[in-house]
Formats: structure tokens, C-alpha cells, sequence
């Protein structure tokens, strides 16, 4: 007969045994993918999907602000024009300084919704090398044609004119249309082809004129320039310009930039940065100042030929 304490131990061993899984049988292959779809058959991960994408959505509205994002660039590094000029004229060492150029890039404070600022103005310094081809609708075989060529336009017409433009076949830069011939524009739609070019010619840009000559000759050497995304970028002057022509182009610039902001109706703008860079060069922020900060570099040794 077994004692108390043999029976005891027996059944600790049983009570230490794993306890055995219960067996399921596996599921045929012909019915594997249905049981795979049944998990899909709620459609969650579509509206999950949607979710997410409502989330994002949201979050963007509650980034975009009124305005167009500004920093103030008295935290930031400012320099001298002499000293921008240094520095970009080093980036540029090793490259043909006859395709470089001086870009100048205007930061505005402006709400997003808004008027656009349009302008154009000519440099006191002529930063062309060659003069725009300008072209000129106009009646054809008319006086006002004749002018337009003798004063400089590579093109004068109507019926040619436009029906090139349709065509794609725009070999001109600037684009000036007289009022008799104003209607004419309008009917063969070119907004579409035209606009995007910034090539339209409208009466508050002053390209639909009377006064042709005039408008020819200022056209031939002045820079148009228009906002985008609360920024204006215009170049001022090739690499071979010293400080004392850009900083001439730039008050310019500036100058007339202010005007326009004053001119417009019922919209508040200000000028925030202003960054001088190259075509290869970094930007550097202007503080407004024209001569060197060290005094052994001179205004001479950055005007020399590189």
C-alpha cells in the first residue's frame, strides 16, 4: 500500500505537466482565401486611409497662417554690400563670369490673399548686354507700324503677329499692343499662351498704349518684375558690375518697389529682407550698408576683373 507521502508526490507531477493544446484542423487550401478576405470584409483599412487623410488635411489648415511666413532677419547674419560682393565673387572663381549675374531677392510682409505687386523700372546702370526684342500689335501696314520699327521693335503687326503667337512661335521678350488693335487680342484669346510668359499686354502695366515710340524705347532697356509667394526676384547686374553699380541698381530697385507699395488700394505690405546672391552663390542678407567692414579690403580691389 502506498503511503501519503507517495501520493502527494504523484500528484505534483501531474500538476507540473504542460498542459496539452487542443487540436485544430487545418484549413484546406481551397478555403484559405476566403478566410483571408473575411478579415478585410469590414473595410477598415479604407477607412483608415480616409482618416488619416482627413488628419492631415486638418493640420494643414491650422499651419497656413494669414500671411506668408517671414523671419526677422535681425537674428540672422546681415553684411555689408562690399562684403556680399566678396564673398560671392569667391563662389564664383573658376566659372565665365559672362553668365553670371547679380540676383537681388525682396522678402515682402503680405497677406496671402491679395493684391499681386507688378512693376517694372529701368537701372540707372544698363544690365543688358544686348537690347529685348520688343514686338508690337498694331494694324498692319499702318504709320503706327512704321514708328514702332523705326524705334526699335523687331515686329509690328496684327494678323501675322497673332496668328504666330497661337502657333507657339514667340521670338520676342516684350509685347506691346496699340488700342485700335486692342480688340483684335481679345478675340483671338492669347491670355492662355501669353499670361503664364508674363507677356499679356494690359493698360495698368502700360503695355497697351497710344504713345508706341515711347512705350518702344522705355521697354527696350527697363526689367519687369512681378510677386510671387510674398517674394520679388530680379537680376541687378552681371558679375562685372562693381559695389558702387549695384548699390546704385538696388536704391533703384528699392525705390521704385516703394512706390508701388504705396500705390496700392487697401493692401498692406511691407519690405522685410533683402538678399544679393549669384547664379552659383549662396544669398546673403544686406543690413543696408555699402563700404567693407575690413578696412584693408577697398572698394577698388572689388571692382577688378577676376
Amino acid at each position: 500500500m502506498a503511503t501519503p507521502y507517495q501520493c502527494l508526490a504523484s500528484m505534483a507531477r501531474l500538476s507540473l505537466r504542460s498542459a496539452t493544446r487542443p487540436t485544430v484542423a487545418p484549413t484546406p487550401r481551397i478555403l484559405a482565401p476566403v478566410a483571408m478576405q473575411t478579415r478585410y470584409a469590414g473595410g477598415g483599412g479604407k477607412n483608415m486611409a480616409k482618416i488619416r487623410e482627413q488628419k492631415l488635411k486638418e493640420k494643414r489648415k491650422k499651419k497656413l497662417s494669414k500671411d506668408f511666413k517671414s523671419y526677422d532677419p535681425t537674428k540672422y547674419p546681415q553684411f555689408s554690400l562690399c562684403d556680399a560682393v566678396r564673398y560671392l565673387r569667391a563662389c564664383e572663381v573658376g566659372r565665365p563670369p559672362q553668365s553670371i549675374k547679380y540676383s537681388l531677392s525682396v522678402r515682402l510682409k503680405t497677406p496671402r490673399s491679395g493684391v499681386v505687386i507688378k512693376g517694372r523700372l529701368k537701372f540707372p546702370n544698363n544690365i543688358r548686354t544686348t537690347q529685348s526684342r520688343i514686338a508690337v500689335i498694331c494694324p498692319d501696314d499702318s504709320e503706327i507700324a512704321v514708328e514702332a520699327l523705326q524705334a526699335g521693335a523687331v515686329i509690328a503687326g496684327e494678323k501675322a503677329l497673332l496668328e504666330s503667337i497661337k502657333n507657339g512661335d514667340i521670338n520676342f521678350e516684350k509685347l506691346l499692343c496699340h488700342p485700335s488693335s486692342e480688340a483684335a487680342l481679345n478675340k483671338a484669346n492669347l491670355g492662355r499662351i501669353l499670361g503664364p510668359k508674363g507677356l499679356m499686354p494690359s493698360k495698368k502695366m502700360n503695355t497697351i498704349t497710344s504713345k508706341i515710340t515711347a512705350a518702344v524705347q522705355d521697354s527696350a532697356g527697363a526689367e519687369e518684375y512681378r510677386e510671387k509667394m510674398g517674394a520679388i526676384r530680379l537680376p541687378v547686374g552681371p558679375l562685372s558690375f562693381n559695389p558702387r553699380q549695384l548699390s546704385q541698381n538696388i536704391a533703384a530697385f528699392i525705390e521704385n518697389l516703394k512706390e508701388e507699395i504705396q500705390n496700392l488700394d487697401g493692401a498692406k505690405k511691407e519690405i522685410r529682407e533683402i538678399v544679393l546672391s549669384t547664379t552659383n552663390g549662396p544669398g546673403f542678407n544686406l543690413n543696408g550698408l555699402v563700404e567693407p567692414t575690413d578696412e584693408k579690403i577697398t572698394m577698388a580691389q572689388l571692382s577688378q576683373v577676376m
